[in-house]
């Protein structure tokens, strides 16, 4: 039976090469009919923290791959490194050194040669009288990271180890630690790096890289968990867009590429607004609200059925849940903020003046103020004054919103209400269109 592990260790956050990791391990498991263990390598003393272990589980809760086991401490198991260091000493496999003034354990490393069957890599040899004896358990009475590794997969059983290839090196010293042990060690296999849009290794200049900045900033964790699937891997036939069922149906480590993989944001953005016009607008409702709270709406304030309208009104233009709220911000607030250059562009005409008071005029008559009266209203006005509807929805949307790009302007009108649109109108007809565009550093609200 299949048995994977992801191991992290909790002396930084969740990033995206680690999030593909503990990915690939769970498709592998789950492909296969095995088990995905978790595992927190928390030897580090130093540089491991509570801040880093909470991250890390949250972050795999979050992108939705449940674990069979665990998690297991590493710092919670000494007693079964000590039997296992014992072993090694009795057999004179391993020796006690001074390092610091203190006791600690060193291993004697073989010097024959060492190869492996890498299953993405095909096969890697290694000079093992090149490599030095090195610490298993430290002064401080804890393992190392490679003795601590070892023994955990040998006591677990597992049988494929799928981890990052800056790991490659390390791998013949745990293959020595296992023959010197008599135990059998697991198949290999090391995932290239991920690389940022411009060739180099991905890292914080570009941009976010652990997984909770990306939920902060309204990454959809199946959107996200689907673009990471593709950074070295691909179901074939160029598709792009997969389900979790279908990467569990169809992963196998055979198609998973030996290059470095390039993070492409743009493809993200893309993938993350498809998954947003995939999703029903409820669950997406309850994405959003947290993001709508956090920048100061009263969402408990506010009707289920009005929220999950401006969600379908706007659903085919926001990338992410917090580009949400920057698109719908005009409807959430009593004031508009005018952009200076559309009033400057939208404003300066006379002829509009009158047209935009008739707007105001025709529509503060209408009892029904549903999208379809709105448009029969305003066609009928346009018509009798000879001019296209273009040249008077673009004013009309300034007026209304502060800019010049929103949703159709006949259901942000409706999802607006009468009293906002007529004031808005009023504020405008009023500041801009009278007196003129006022100076940018003084831009009044409505």
């Amino acid at each position: 039976m299949i048995h994977v592990r992801f191991s992290p260790s909790p002396t930084g956050f969740l990033h995206v090469g680690g999030a593909r990791t503990a990915l690939y391990n769970w498709l592998f498991a789950r492909h296969h009919g095995g088990t995905f263990s978790l595992r927190i390598e928390d030897t580090d003393r130093q540089r491991s923290s509570q801040e880093f272990t909470e991250d890390i589980l949250e972050g795999i809760k979050w992108l939705g791959l449940d674990w069979d086991t665990g998690p297991i401490f590493q710092s919670q198991r000494l007693e079964l490194y000590n039997r296992y260091i014992e072993t090694l000493l009795s057999s004179d496999k391993a020796y006690h050194s001074e390092e610091e003034g203190k006791k600690a354990v060193r291993f004697r490393m073989p010097h024959d040669a060492l190869e492996f069957k890498d299953t993405i890599r095909g096969t890697i040899t290694f000079d093992a009288s090149l490599i030095e004896d090195f610490v298993l358990r430290k002064a401080d009475g804890f393992p190392t990271y490679n003795f601590a590794c070892m023994v955990d997969d040998a006591e677990m059983r597992i049988t494929h180890v799928i981890r990052g290839d800056d790991h490659i090196a390390n791998t013949p010293k745990q293959i020595a630690l296992y023959k010197a042990l008599g135990l059998e060690s697991p198949q290999f296999a090391h995932l290239p790096m991920i690389l940022g849009e411009d060739g180099a290794r991905l890292s914080k200049r570009h941009g976010a890289t652990a997984v909770k900045e990306y939920r902060d900033l309204g990454y959809l964790p199946d959107a996200l968990v689907n673009f990471i699937a593709l950074l070295g891997w691909s179901p074939g036939e160029d598709r792009e867009v997969v389900s979790r069922e279908e990467m569990v149906k169809c992963f196998t480590l055979e198609r998973v590429g030996s290059t470095s993989a390039r993070f492409d944001k743009t493809k993200l953005d893309w993938m993350n607004s498809l998954y947003i016009r995939q999703t029903p607008a409820g669950e997406l409702l309850r994405g959003l609200k947290p993001f709508l709270s956090r920048a100061g709406v009263d969402v408990g304030g506010l009707e289920e059925s009005w929220l999950k309208a401006l969600v379908e009104l706007y659903r085919e233009r926001f990338k992410t849940l917090q580009d949400f709220f920057l698109q719908t911000s005009f409807f959430f607030t009593e004031e508009v903020e005018y952009q200076p250059e559309v009033v400057d562009k939208f404003f300066k005409k006379e002829t509009l003046t009158g047209v935009l008071q008739e707007v105001h005029d025709e529509l503060s008559g209408l009892e029904d103020f549903k999208k379809e009266t709105l448009e029969g209203c305003l066609r009928r006005l346009v018509e009798s004054k000879h001019i296209s509807f273009g040249k008077l929805a673009q004013p009309l949307r300034v007026a209304i919103t502060g800019r010049a790009v929103s949703a159709g302007i006949f259901e942000t009108m409706e999802l607006l209400g009468k009293e906002k649109t007529l004031k808005r109108l009023s504020h405008c007809l009023h500041t801009f269109c009278r007196a003129g565009s006022p100076p940018e550093a003084n831009l009044p609200r409505a």
